[in-house]
């Protein structure tokens, strides 16, 4: 008897704690799983984006990025010179050297680069005597590229004193340009052709500056 009472108990004992032990949940299949939220879809105009080939108002066009003349800080206009040594060559033998100290205006009409020049130079004459020479001349600018510069044009100079004559004359010019923040900005070298009997030749090496 007391054998049966035993096993009973213990059979008992043993469905309880299978029942107490948590069955795994089964999802409902009615129920469907709520998505993650997503955020709002943006509203109004999209702003490109000027690394992907757009352009904004700001963002400066190809074409104007090419243009050296935006890439050169501008000068002074009215306040331009230029000081240079000259060497003058006759084609009749007669060489001499001197120098020429010079007002050099810019000026910018609509597209168009213009530089002005009215310069004075003391040069000897075939007797080794000194007079007073003075040149005016008109140069349309380009630029070569953002520092180099190239004037082309001409115009007359003057001599003064017993050779009194006033010849016109053509002239090329090729400068360098610097920080344009300083007084001295450039250095040029410049070939002139006077219209002359016998020609006379001049080559000018100099600098630029501005007040």
């Amino acid at each position: 008897m007391k054998r049966t009472l035993s096993l009973l108990v213990t059979c008992f004992f043993l469905s309880s704690v299978e029942a107490a032990e948590p069955q795994p949940a089964t999802p409902d299949q009615g129920e469907k799983t709520p998505a993650a939220p997503t955020s709002p879809a943006p509203t109004g105009p999209i702003t490109p984006i000027p690394s992907d080939g757009w352009q904004t108002g700001d963002t400066p066009t190809a074409n104007e990025l090419q243009r050296p003349e935006l890439n050169v800080p501008s000068k002074p206009g009215l306040a331009s010179f230029q000081l240079d040594a000259i060497l003058l060559l006759q084609s009749g033998g007669s060489n001499a050297l001197t120098g020429q100290v010079a007002w050099t205006p810019q000026f910018n009409i609509d597209k168009y680069h213009l530089r002005g020049e009215l310069g004075v130079s003391v040069p000897k004459n075939t007797l080794g005597d000194l007079f007073l020479a003075v040149n005016y001349e008109l140069f349309f600018r380009s630029h070569v590229n953002n520092t180099v510069l190239l004037d082309l044009g001409g115009g007359a100079q003057t001599w003064t004193g017993a050779t009194g004559v006033t010849q016109p004359i053509l002239t090329a010019q090729l400068s360098r340009r610097y920080d344009t923040r300083a007084v001295v900005d450039m250095i040029f070298v410049a070939y002139s052709y006077f219209f002359t009997t016998p020609r006379i030749h001049t080559f000018k090496l100099g600098i630029g500056f501005n007040l």
